[in-house]
């Protein structure tokens, strides 16, 4: 492979990506495989799946043909702040969420004024009814020195039509990639 590391005549490194995801409220990483993705230099989105699990919460339904919430519209952000870092109560890890409200769009972004932090992107973003309206996917430090709050964007939840549901060359890719274990991890060290 062209991203292998040589050690010897027949020894050779391959680069992997091992991936763990953590529900709000435990303390395990469960393994996951990425089914889909889209990358295309405007858009990041990746479709994950986790094998299900006890106690495992998910939702009903999502309607990926939610219009793209108007200008001054409520909603809230659900993510991990600091990524690695993650809030924790003991040895469970808590999920924050941010209220703010649509500042403008941007392109194919929704701007948001909420508080974004790192490790909330791929955080879902719903309305006070519940409803997912998009996916937190970065933010722009408005300035270094000045008291400002940072402006956060969000993707509308339609362009998640791209990975879903996933296409049978996805299914495939998630079978032959099994998490190398069943057993979940500690997230805490």
């Amino acid at each position: 492979a062209q991203n292998a590391i040589q050690l010897g005549p027949d020894v050779a490194l391959e680069p992997s990506v091992e991936v763990k995801v953590v529900w709000t409220n435990t303390e395990q990483r469960y393994p996951a495989v990425v089914a889909a993705f889209v990358a295309d230099g405007e858009q990041d989105l990746a479709l994950l799946k986790v094998e299900p699990f006890p106690g495992m919460r998910v939702l009903d339904s999502i309607d990926f043909d939610m219009p793209r919430p108007a200008h001054g519209s409520d909603l809230f952000l659900i993510g991990c702040p600091l990524g690695m870092r993650a809030l924790q109560d003991q040895k469970k890890v808590i999920a924050s969420t941010f209220r703010g409200i649509v500042s403008r769009i941007v392109g194919g972004l929704i701007q948001v004024d909420a508080a974004v932090h790192p490790g909330e992107s791929g955080g879902p973003v719903i309305d006070g009814r519940g409803q997912v309206l998009g996916v937190v996917v970065g933010r722009q430090k408005v300035s270094r020195t000045e008291s400002t709050s940072d402006m956060g964007f969000i993707i509308p939840i339609a362009l998640a039509k791209e990975i879903w549901p996933p296409s049978e060359a996805a299914k495939k890719r998630v079978e032959a990639a099994k998490p190398r274990s069943a057993n979940p991890t500690s997230a805490v060290r």
